[in-house]
């Protein structure tokens, strides 16, 4: 079994999820779009985008698809903080 405790780019889970959620907010915030906006622009709650602005929520592969469309920004630019 792997050991999922490693660092990411010397990155803790919690780490990495705050980088996201900072570039999700970011980007929301150039589209000049509430969090309410953007969920019903993805289809996702607004919960689920509030968390994960704030690094206490995972995203699945999905979200971030559903996110680069509406948000008009290519995956990296997400990961873009390391």
């Amino acid at each position: 079994m792997h050991d999922l405790s490693f660092k990411f780019y010397g990155m803790e889970l919690n780490e990495f999820q705050l980088a996201f959620g900072k570039k999700l907010r970011q980007a929301r915030e150039e589209k000049e779009l509430s969090v309410s906006q953007l969920g019903k622009l993805c289809g996702i709650s607004k919960s689920h985008l509030s968390a994960a602005e704030r690094g206490e929520q995972n995203v699945c592969i999905d979200t971030i698809r559903r996110l680069c469309i509406a948000l008009e920004k290519k995956p990296c630019f997400f990961f873009d903080w390391y």
